[in-house]
């Protein structure tokens, strides 16, 4: 029964609010059950799909750039309609929201081409010489 009269007199942990303002480690280390997480993971999902599903190590931290990024820019909408949005948080609004295009601009607008198939047996025959009727 030892420590349960300090556990007892200790107060419950105060939970951290997410804001846009948070380091950055804070906002990666969210827990996966909040809607903050969701967002990062969704648009994790989303770019690495974009860039062909196996993203290189500079595009991984481009990825993960962007989607702190996003959650930064969404928590400011949220503050934004709640009508929260100061004239400093408008300017770092538009900062962030242009590192964005840059770092998406970065990592590439149009989607990664897929692998190029094969030639099929007609192409591979007809580079030979040959028809399938020549036997």
């Amino acid at each position: 029964m030892r420590g349960t009269l300090d556990e007892a007199a200790r107060p419950a942990k105060k939970r951290r609010r997410v804001n846009p303002y948070a380091p950055s480690d804070r906002l990666k280390t969210i827990d996966g059950r909040r809607r903050e997480a969701r967002i990062v993971a969704t648009t994790k999902k989303a770019l690495i799909e974009h860039v062909g599903g196996n993203p290189t190590p500079p595009q991984m931290l481009l990825i993960e750039q962007c989607s702190i990024l996003i959650l930064r820019l969404r928590l400011l909408d949220r503050r934004n309609g709640r009508g929260e949005l100061s004239e400093k948080s408008a300017r770092e609004y538009l900062c962030w929201n242009n590192a964005l295009a840059r770092t998406l601009q970065t990592l590439g607008l149009h989607p990664a081409a897929a692998a190029p198939a094969g030639p099929t047996l007609s192409d591979y025959l007809s580079a030979k010489g040959t028809t399938p009727d020549d036997r």
